[in-house]
This record gives C-alpha cells, sequence and structure tokens, in this order.
C-alpha cells in the first residue's frame, strides 16, 4: 500500500466528507473551546475532547501534543462520542483515563466539602483533619483550587447565606440559618458576600444599579455582576448571550443594568489567576465554580487590601 492511500487508511472516514464539528453552537461555543485548546487548559478537561482529522485521534484539552490546525479539529461532548465518530484515543494525554487523585488531592477535595457546610473552621482546624501542617496544607490547598481556604469559605458562606435568604422569613433567621453566629460578624461580612444589603437582595435588587460584564470562558462563558460595593453575582453558561438575562431575573428590580468595557477588561485580566493552575487535574464542577466565584470576588473588589490586585476606576 502506498504511503499515501496508508495515511487515509488511518483517518476517520477516509474518502469521504469530514464529519460536522458536533460542538458547533450558537454563541460561539467552538471558539471557546478552541482557546482552551490552545491554551492547553486542563479547566476544560472532562467538559469535552477534541479530535485531529488528518491524525484520526482524539485528546483532552489540555494534551502537550503539538498544537493542530484549527481546520483539522473537530470537538466531541466526551470520549464516547469520539469514538463513535471512529476516532481514538491519544496515548500521551490517555482522555479516558481518570487517575486516582493523591492523597493531598483527596485531602483538600474532603476540606471542601467541609466548608461548604453551614458553619465556620479554622484553618488549624482543617489542617489537623487533613494530617498535614498548617503551612502545607495552606500550600497544597491553594495550588490545586488556585484559591486559598479564606477565600473558598467566603464562596460557601455567599453561597448559603443566598439560599437562607430564599427561604426564611426574615434577615436575622437567614443569618443563622447560613452558619453565622452572630450579627455583627455578619454585618461586617455583607458587602463580601452579596455585593448589597441583605435586605436589597430580598427584594431583588431593589435600589442597586448594577454593571456586568461578560467574557468567553472555557467550554462557554462566564459573566460577572457589580454594585458599587461589590461582586454579587458570577455565572457561567454555554451561550454568553443569555447570560446577561439571567442576571436581570436574579435582580428583577435594579433599577439599571449595564454593560461595563471596564470591568470586562478586568475581568479578562482575572480569570488567568483563578482556578485551576495551570496543569493541575480538573477539580469536580461544584468545587471549581465556588473557586472562581471565590477568586473573583477577592481580585474584583472595589476595596483596597491584601490580593486585591483590581481596582475600580476612578470617577
Amino acid at each position: 500500500m502506498s504511503r499515501s492511500r496508508q495515511a487515509a487508511a488511518g483517518r476517520p472516514d477516509a474518502g469521504t466528507t469530514p464529519p460536522a464539528d458536533p460542538a458547533a453552537r450558537p454563541g460561539g461555543l467552538d471558539q471557546a473551546r478552541w482557546a482552551a485548546v490552545a491554551a492547553r487548559d486542563a479547566r476544560a478537561d472532562g467538559d469535552f475532547c477534541y479530535g485531529v482529522l488528518t491524525t484520526g485521534v482524539y485528546s483532552r484539552p489540555s494534551c502537550g501534543a503539538r498544537l493542530p490546525e484549527r481546520g483539522n479539529t473537530v470537538f466531541f461532548t466526551g470520549p464516547q462520542e469520539a469514538r463513535r465518530a471512529g476516532f481514538r484515543p491519544c496515548r500521551r494525554c490517555r482522555p479516558d483515563h481518570r487517575p486516582a487523585p493523591s492523597a493531598g488531592r483527596r485531602a483538600v477535595l474532603h476540606a471542601c466539602r467541609l466548608l461548604e457546610q453551614p458553619g465556620h473552621l479554622t484553618l488549624d482546624a482543617l489542617a489537623a483533619r487533613s494530617g498535614f501542617s498548617r503551612a502545607h496544607f495552606h500550600r497544597l490547598f491553594t495550588a490545586t483550587t488556585g484559591v486559598t481556604p479564606r477565600t473558598y469559605a467566603l464562596a460557601c458562606r455567599a453561597e448559603h447565606l443566598r439560599q437562607a435568604l430564599a427561604r426564611t422569613s426574615t434577615v436575622t433567621d437567614a443569618i443563622y440559618g447560613s452558619g453565622f453566629n452572630s450579627t455583627g460578624t455578619f454585618y461586617a461580612l455583607t458587602r463580601d458576600l452579596l455585593g448589597m444589603t441583605p435586605t436589597a437582595y430580598r427584594n431583588g435588587g431593589r435600589g442597586v444599579s448594577l454593571r456586568y460584564a461578560v467574557v468567553p470562558h472555557a467550554p462557554g462563558a462566564l459573566l460577572v455582576g457589580a454594585s458599587s460595593a461589590g461582586v454579587c453575582c458570577v455565572l457561567r453558561g454555554q451561550d454568553g448571550d443569555t447570560l446577561p438575562r439571567r442576571l436581570r431575573a436574579r435582580y428583577w428590580a435594579a433599577p439599571a443594568l449595564t454593560s461595563d468595557a471596564g470591568l470586562a477588561h478586568r475581568l479578562a485580566q482575572a480569570v488567568r489567576s483563578v482556578p485551576p493552575p495551570s496543569g493541575t487535574p480538573a477539580l469536580p464542577v461544584d468545587v471549581e465554580s465556588r473557586a472562581l466565584e471565590g477568586g473573583l470576588r477577592t481580585l474584583l473588589s472595589p476595596r483596597p487590601g491584601p490580593g486585591n490586585r483590581f481596582r475600580e476606576a476612578p470617577t
């Protein structure tokens, strides 16, 4: 067999029209996936895989193999879909293989689950439960999730508070129902957690003007909404066009909801610094979402302080 025929025989659908990209969707989903492949973004591992028409191989987005040409690349929702299309798994990144987590990674994920429960755990308590020293556990948690334990805990508290405000009849009930021990502690953190007062949140953002920005974020898009007090909302979705409508549905009484180019610029910078660090195994989706929210809330804070690298533009 000639070399050209051998090459054709090793490629799926040889001699026929290449398969249509199964991941093409309105809103630029395929472009976002290509951006993740080009960046070898481990955050997208598990969300989709990509195949190369010239080799017949499919890989994880973070695969370290030579980057294919965009025109030779197709996307699949997972390995099963890629195999049905006639592709075979990459031997380098092993996209079908899920390695067992290390002891350190298991300890971090267990700590995340503890932090997701109502209440308050200190760093010393988390480290003691993990079996690592305080300093080592802090480094391990940050390296695995991309944020500190405190940042992750604040994201969990914000989630608890939003849920409590939705199901309780008074703000006081929500304070204690979301794990706070005192009203003083609660009100000191309200701006960080909600970006507005609890009463305004319960009333659909009444009296609070909001700005928002949407940027690509594998495998789709990311929206951040903010008030003058800070970040109030982080939303993700496959289609960026629907995210502003979701924001309006949540803050239905806000007097203004304005797209902000300055916030978009800062957000684009911030997403490069939040979880997980490049090359780390993918986190569970809910853990990654909380870490992302916590990291963005810290980076986009309008107030000066340690770790707040992005400031509001002067008015």
